[in-house]
Formats: structure tokens, sequence, C-alpha cells
């Protein structure tokens, strides 16, 4: 589980959060932003055997599920091995540990 949590873009427009908090998120001890994500998962993938990712941690304000959906298939295209769901946060989610699939999420076909 991988938290792919905000889009730069909608932070900086985003009119509820004020500049130090929004400082504090893109920070080194902050949040990850999409395009963290993406580059992290790349280079953790090229050399892993890891089988399943889920994308998690969506911020409801500064994020849109398509945008993290995007940088699915781009990880899909390089590593169509792995299984890799995005959580919605506006589902309710668990991840089922027995049979190791969660409940609510979009499975690589």
């Amino acid at each position: 589980v991988i938290e792919s949590n905000f889009d730069p873009d909608l932070l900086d427009r985003d009119t509820k959060r004020p500049w130090s908090i929004k400082q504090r998120i893109k920070g080194r001890h902050g949040h990850l932003s999409n395009e963290n994500t993406l580059n992290f998962l790349e280079a953790i993938l090229a050399e892993s055997n890891i089988k399943q990712i889920y994308l998690a941690h969506l911020s409801k304000d500064c994020n849109r599920i398509e945008l993290v959906q995007e940088n699915r298939e781009k990880l899909i295209e390089k590593f169509p091995s792995v299984c890799i769901e995005v959580i919605d946060p506006k589902q309710e989610f668990t991840l089922n540990t027995e049979e190791n699939r969660p409940v609510l999420g979009a499975h690589n076909e």
C-alpha cells in the first residue's frame, strides 16, 4: 500500500488550506504527490518481485481519481504482471487479508 495523495496544481488552487499546510504537505516529511508515487514505483518495480500494489490515501480535495488512474495505466504498460488497484477515497474500503484482495477497488483485468 502506498499513497498517491495529491496533485500539485490542485493543491495550489485549494482555498481551504492555508499556505503553511500546503508547504507541509509538499515538504520532505509531507505526503507523496501523484508524480512522486509514479516515479518511486517505476524505480522499485524495475528491481523487485512485487505482485500487487494499492494506491491509497488520495486527497478528496486535492486529487482526482482519474489522475491516479492515468498513472496506474502507465505502470501497467511497463509492468503488466503487477496488479495495481486504486482505492477510491469516497468509498469504504477493507482489505481482506485472508484472500489478500480488497472489498472495493479497480483490478487489472
